[in-house]
C-alpha cells in the first residue's frame, strides 16, 4: 500500500496522508482529498464555515470581494442549503460540484 500526504498553504492546516493499493494514487482521490484539505484549513478543523470563513476562501481561492452586501448574503443563504447560519462539508462539497459543472459549461 502506498502512502501520500497533502500539505496545504496554510500552517494551520495539519496534512492529510492517503493510502492508495497501487503505486500511484488516482487524480480523483487527490481531488477529493485536496477539497478535505481546503475546508479544514478555512473551518480551521471544525466542522462548518461562518459566513466570514466562507468569504475569506472566496477571496483566496477565487479572487472574489463578496463584501458586506445582499448579493453575499444571498451566496450565503444559497450555499447554507439546511438554514443552520453555516456552511457544513456536505454543503462545501455541493458548492465545488456546481462550480465544476459551471466551469466546464463555459468551456
Amino acid at each position: 500500500m502506498t502512502r501520500f500526504t497533502l500539505h496545504t498553504s496554510s500552517t494551520s492546516a495539519q496534512p492529510k496522508t492517503l493510502q492508495t493499493k497501487g503505486p500511484v494514487m488516482a487524480k480523483l482521490p487527490q481531488a477529493m482529498a485536496m477539497i478535505r484539505c481546503v475546508f479544514d484549513q478555512y473551518s480551521q478543523k471544525k466542522k462548518t464555515l461562518s459566513k466570514q470563513q466562507v468569504a475569506e476562501l472566496l477571496r483566496s481561492e477565487f479572487g472574489l470581494e463578496p463584501g458586506k452586501n445582499a448579493q453575499a448574503e444571498k451566496l450565503f443563504e444559497t450555499l447554507d442549503n439546511d438554514g443552520s447560519g453555516a456552511v457544513d462539508f456536505t454543503e462545501f462539497v455541493s458548492f465545488v460540484a456546481a462550480l465544476c459543472v459551471v466551469e466546464s459549461e463555459s468551456e
